[in-house]
């Protein structure tokens, strides 16, 4: 006797205790399968969802991460073009200038320093202008015209490079630069006899050429008063006066 199928046409679900034929395209033959309306359960259905939910977390912290490295590598690259140009200025006007005066004290003479000094002045190249370069703290309430302040635009704390090129101070780095250390130290400027030793010259003779080191520490910086990890940096430069000193 042959089974009777029961489909229900309405739903078009079929009960599990019923069979469906099927016809193979191989043989020909007629199969029997079974029809099952079982689903995902709760549990199943949570599993899923927690696992999406943690590769979403991981891949969304990874873009952050990309991201916020790009954003650090971009403010310290911007930051070592403004520390390159301020230095490649300040070398360039310091080798074309004369009569080197080390310390804060600038008379308009020369002067050199046994140790480094924050502070150093020279004549421009014109043979008038006398220009000054010294370091400035922040503190966001000063003046920058006064020169012992960088500015608004400075953290409480945050150093920089000033500027004089007569009686007003301008900036001359930038604020994603933290200058911490300042120093120059100044060599051959003083006639000889006058704070520098006489090798083969005789006293009240100017026998060496003028040299000044400069020395700069610091922190490149990735916003106000934010530090870019461990982007810190020392340099160093000697510059020559390139007239010749007789």
């Amino acid at each position: 006797m042959k089974k009777q199928l029961k489909i229900n046409t309405a739903s078009q679900t079929c009960d599990r205790r019923v069979f469906v034929r099927r016809k193979p395209v191989v043989n020909g033959q007629w199969s029997m399968v079974k029809c099952s309306s079982k689903g995902f359960t709760l549990v199943e259905m949570m599993v899923s969802v927690g696992i999406f939910t943690i590769i979403l977390f991981l891949s969304t912290s990874a873009l952050l991460s990309i991201v916020s490295t790009d954003r650090k590598s971009r403010a310290v690259r911007i930051a070592m073009d403004n520390l390159n140009l301020a230095l490649e200025d300040m070398t360039r006007k310091i080798k074309t200038g004369s009569m080197y005066y080390c310390g804060s004290a600038d008379t308009g003479g020369v002067a050199d320093c046994a140790t480094p000094s924050y502070a150093f002045s020279f004549t421009a190249q014109d043979g008038v202008s006398r220009i000054s370069y010294q370091r400035a703290v922040g503190d966001s309430l000063g003046s920058v015209v006064l020169g012992t302040d960088c500015g608004p635009s400075f953290a409480a704390g945050q150093g920089c490079i000033m500027r004089s090129d007569g009686a007003t101070f301008m900036l001359a780095t930038s604020p994603e630069v933290d200058i911490k250390g300042l120093r120059f130290l100044v060599t051959g400027s003083a006639l000889c006899g006058t704070g520098i030793p006489c090798v083969s010259a005789p006293p009240t003779t100017d026998a060496i050429q003028p040299v000044v080191v400069i020395l700069i520490n610091g922190a490149f910086m990735t916003g106000l008063g934010q530090s870019a990890g461990t982007s810190e940096f020392r340099i160093q430069s000697t510059v020559t006066q390139r007239a010749y000193d007789n």
